[in-house]
């Protein structure tokens, strides 16, 4: 479901937004934006780069949203509200930075961050109002089969997998020289 409408929102919306910056911009057709993406130029593999990281983001936001649901307080519009400016505000500051050619090239400035900033909080938005949707007691998630149910948690692990595993060396490696140095130090 989360990466379903991240392809939607972050893959597909994300072109949109570049195609309109494109149309805006000519002058700056051809020229290699923050992500490594040529401006201007829709190729395939520029088309499928950008829904499959749209795409794989919007799984781990989604499992971020599982586990930050219970935190929720207040009336829903509230709720539905404040879930859906974190991650503008969070991806945002991670998208949007004064040094960027994004940022300098693309005119008027306003609009490539008010798209990219807004892009995560719609998709934040809508992922809270189709999660709860599902989530509600009675609701799809109780009465799909259990395999068909853990099949999204199986997704959102499975590209996580090499992660977890990379930082679970980092974590042993760290242990591991931190003892070192212990016992260096306790023979001194």
């Amino acid at each position: 479901m989360g990466a379903l409408l991240g392809l939607v929102v972050a893959g597909i919306g994300g072109q949109l937004a570049m195609m309109l910056l494109a149309r805006l911009n000519p002058e700056a057709t051809g020229v290699t934006s923050d992500d490594g993406l040529t401006i201007g130029q829709f190729t395939v593999s520029d088309t499928l780069t950008l829904l499959l990281l749209g795409t794989l983001l919007r799984l781990v936001g989604a499992g971020v949203y599982a586990l930050l649901r219970g935190l929720r307080i207040g009336p829903r519009w509230f709720q539905v509200l404040s879930i859906g400016a974190g991650p503008a505000v969070v991806v945002g500051a991670m998208i949007v930075h004064t040094d960027g050619v994004d940022f300098h090239v693309l005119k008027p400035t306003w609009l490539p961050t008010g798209l990219f900033v807004a892009i995560p909080g719609i998709y934040a938005t809508l992922l809270t109002l189709l999660a709860e949707r599902v989530l509600r007691p009675g609701g799809w998630w109780e009465r799909a089969p259990l395999l068909l149910a853990v099949a999204p948690l199986l997704l959102w692990i499975g590209p996580l997998a090499p992660l977890l595993v990379i930082l679970a060396a980092g974590w042993a490696a760290h242990q591991g020289l931190r003892r070192t140095r212990t016992r260096r130090l306790r023979r001194r």
